[in-house]
Formats: structure tokens, C-alpha cells, sequence
């Protein structure tokens, strides 16, 4: 009969371990939570709108831009962090928004003319380019402080 000694014991316990290890490695990778594949990502739209003589533009006179994004979740210009210039005759809003889902194409977009000092010296156009290249245009009523999308 074969006697075996300590070295050739070696070879079975590492293998043992190794094994064990991988198994281990197996069922906890198995069991824990996965994390969900995020298509949120940051996105910039450009609000722009005609500049009322004697007015600057931004605060504290506002356009502010409302929507729903792919998710269903409502978004607002007060959501993002805007800079505002002015060109010529006109306000160049642009809003950075930190997490938009989808492609960014706009849901129900209204836009709301407000903090102006009487409802006929609000901007009565209004143009909106979403993240997707899409350029929306907007007709403000005179009498309302509400902007409806031109078909």
C-alpha cells in the first residue's frame, strides 16, 4: 500500500479551496441586487424669445418652459440650471438639465410667460430646440399668460 505524505495532500486541499471560493463567488453574484441600466443622461434646450424694449432678459422677468419627459415625470425650466443672453432683439435662454430620460423629445410642452409687468408685454414668440434637434414654435396670447404649440 501506498502511503501518501504531506506534499501530495497539497494539490487536493488547494483545489478544494479554489473550487469553494468560485462557488461562493457564484451564488453571491447570483443573489445580489443588479443595478438597473440607466438611460439618463444630461441634456441642454434653448428657450428663445423675443426681448421687450426697456426689459432685460432673465430675472426677474421669466419664460419658463414645462413638460413631460419619456418617463412620464413632469420638468420644468426651474428644474435646470439656465444661463441667459441676449442677442439683438432677442432672449437665448439655454437650460441644462441633469438627468432627462429617453431621446429628450418633449411630452405636452406648454410654456408660461410670467413675473412680467402687465400680460401685454410678455413675448408673444417663443421658440424651444429640444435635445433631439427638434424646434418647437410657440404663440403667446396677448391677453393670457399661457403659450400654445403652432401646429
Amino acid at each position: 500500500m501506498h502511503i501518501l505524505k504531506r506534499r501530495d495532500w497539497f494539490p487536493i486541499v488547494a483545489t478544494d479551496l479554489f473550487c469553494g471560493l468560485l462557488c461562493a463567488v457564484i451564488v453571491f453574484d447570483a443573489v445580489s441586487p443588479k443595478a438597473e441600466y440607466s438611460s439618463r443622461y444630461p441634456a441642454a434646450m434653448t428657450l428663445t424669445y423675443s426681448r421687450i424694449k426697456g426689459l432685460a432678459c432673465g430675472p426677474p422677468y421669466s419664460v419658463v418652459l414645462s413638460f413631460e419627459d419619456a418617463d412620464g415625470h413632469p420638468q420644468s425650466s426651474f428644474d435646470a440650471t439656465s444661463n441667459v443672453a441676449s442677442k439683438a432683439d432677442q432672449c437665448v435662454e439655454t437650460l441644462y438639465f441633469r438627468d432627462l430620460p429617453g431621446d429628450g423629445s418633449l411630452t405636452n410642452p406648454r410654456v408660461l410667460i410670467v413675473e412680467y409687468p402687465a400680460p401685454t408685454a410678455g413675448p408673444t414668440n417663443v421658440y424651444v430646440e429640444t435635445p433631439s434637434g427638434v424646434r418647437l414654435s410657440f404663440s403667446c396670447l396677448k391677453a393670457t399668460s399661457y403659450c400654445e404649440v403652432r401646429k
